[in-house]
């Protein structure tokens, strides 16, 4: 998660590069909101967008 204004954040996914609607508030608030919003975000504390987890196709790989 970046900040990229006053209390504004956004990620991008992890594998595809998407970039997530900005949010405003609390980090723990922007989070919570891209969770609503079907992002994910795995144990290493990478995004993932809405698209690349519900693929089928899509193989989960390990971000270092």
């Amino acid at each position: 998660m970046v900040k990229v204004g006053t209390d504004r954040y956004e990620t991008s996914c992890a594998t595809c590069r998407r970039t997530s609607p900005a949010q405003d508030g609390a980090l723990a608030d922007a989070e919570a909101s891209l969770k609503t919003l079907a992002w994910t975000v795995d144990v290493d504390g990478h995004w993932h967008c809405p698209i690349c987890t519900t693929r089928t196709t899509t193989k989960r790989r390990r971000f270092e």
